[in-house]
């Protein structure tokens, strides 16, 4: 029988005060090695304030997600042997993360993603986590299209694995849209964008301490 996989804790605080919504729990095979399976269960976020704004700002023209948000638990089925730590599989989870993060993003419609490079951060629990970018475009808009970065980001801590990912926009919304709007989520940089983006990493971090 299946195991029934509980979704990973997230900064709900946090993310509450962003303007972020849950939109999903979902839980899935995300790919195989040889001999075991790895099941996640992944929460899905999408900034609905901000997307709000925007759809007002322009008089509904434009109504698409601007920035998500995912964090994902991993499990392995069968699971490792005594003695066996999740980190010894690291860099082959990395790799099929970002296979099926671009994988995802395509899903989404996303047009011209390219991989971009990898750094790594140091998270609460003096742990790191390494961050690969990609670069994309939203082009479901028509002649509105919004260049985004994506980031999905892989750590192991205390046996545990999880998977953060994240997108926003690469410019600020309104001088890339012209609008005349004093609206202050519409004037964020993406460098703002950024910060948040790893600030809320580093609390589904702190989650799990």
């Amino acid at each position: 029988m299946t195991e029934e996989l509980t979704p990973p804790a997230a900064p709900e605080a946090d993310l509450e005060r962003g303007g972020w919504e849950q939109t999903e729990i979902q839980r899935e095979t995300l790919f195989e090695m040889p001999a075991m399976r790895i099941r996640g269960v992944t929460r899905r976020y999408e900034d609905q304030r901000t997307r709000d704004a925007l759809r007002v700002a322009t008089d509904g023209q434009i109504d698409q997600q601007l920035r998500f948000f995912a964090v994902t638990r991993l499990s392995f089925e069968p699971p490792p042997p005594p003695g066996v730590s999740p980190t010894m599989f690291a860099p082959t989870l990395r790799s099929e993360a970002r296979r099926t993060f671009k994988t995802r993003l395509e899903e989404r419609g996303l047009v011209d993603i390219e991989e971009g490079n990898t750094e790594r951060i140091r998270l609460p629990d003096r742990s790191r986590a390494r961050l690969t970018c990609f670069s994309a475009t939203d082009s479901s808009q028509g002649a509105f299209d919004l260049p985004l970065e994506c980031w999905v980001a892989v750590w192991t801590s205390s046996g545990t694995v999880r998977i953060v990912t994240g997108g926003y926009p690469a410019v600020t919304l309104d001088s890339h849209f012209d609008l005349d709007s004093d609206e202050e989520s519409l004037g964020v940089s993406p460098d703002e964008y950024r910060r948040e983006f790893v600030s809320l990493l580093r609390g589904v971090a702190e989650k799990d301490q």
